[in-house]
């Protein structure tokens, strides 16, 4: 599957949950990202036992399974599993705000390294990693207009050291998938900052 409908796929799933759970409530977005995540759980342990749906898989939902992952779980198990931790153990505002940011971020910063990445830093380029950060402090300014989430604390102090956060998390991630440490240590950090 072409780049561009893997990123789609990856922008459209990353903000499904933040804008779902805006206009929603923490227990239904907890039961909802629950049934998700035992859902991949199971489609991952039909994957490692059945070598046959595997190659499947890796055949014809490129969007979901990278040939990397052939034998380790998927970035949207990971992904589940960062919202769901990020959903129950933070504020409401800022789990929005930390979903975000790793949705819009890591798909801007996926796009821009890919095609102008030049100067590598740990793997990783410069262009992409600042363009995360940029990409998700944008976003943060636009959460901050939302009045619930101004009702809530969200401010602009908050949104810069989350979107700084995040880019941080992005770029040292390389033992632990990105999305599972972005989100969780994103909102670990502002709810630290806020109190």
């Amino acid at each position: 599957m072409k780049k561009w409908q893997r990123n789609f796929y990856h922008l459209s799933l990353g903000l499904l949950f933040p804008l779902g759970y805006y206009f929603g409530h923490k227990e239904g977005a907890t039961i909802f990202i629950s049934i998700l995540f035992i859902l991949i759980l199971v489609f991952e342990v039909a994957r490692f036992r059945r070598p046959g749906f595997n190659g499947w898989v890796l055949e014809h939902l490129s969007s979901l399974v990278k040939s990397k992952e052939r034998f380790q779980p998927i970035g949207t198990t990971y992904f589940l599993l960062g919202a769901l931790l990020t959903v129950i153990l933070f504020p409401h505002h800022i789990a929005i705000a930390a979903l975000t940011f790793l949705a819009v971020g890591d798909v801007a910063a996926a796009v821009v390294g890919e095609r102008y990445g030049r100067i590598k830093i740990l793997n990783k380029s410069l262009e992409g990693t600042i363009t995360f950060f940029i990409t998700a402090l944008l976003a943060g300014i636009v959460l901050i207009q939302l009045p619930r989430m101004q009702m809530e604390g969200l401010n602009l102090q908050l949104v810069m050291w989350g979107a700084l956060t995040a880019t941080l998390v992005e770029f040292l991630s390389f033992k632990i998938d990105d999305n599972l440490t972005v989100p969780v240590l994103t909102s670990l950090v502002m709810k630290i900052i806020s109190g």
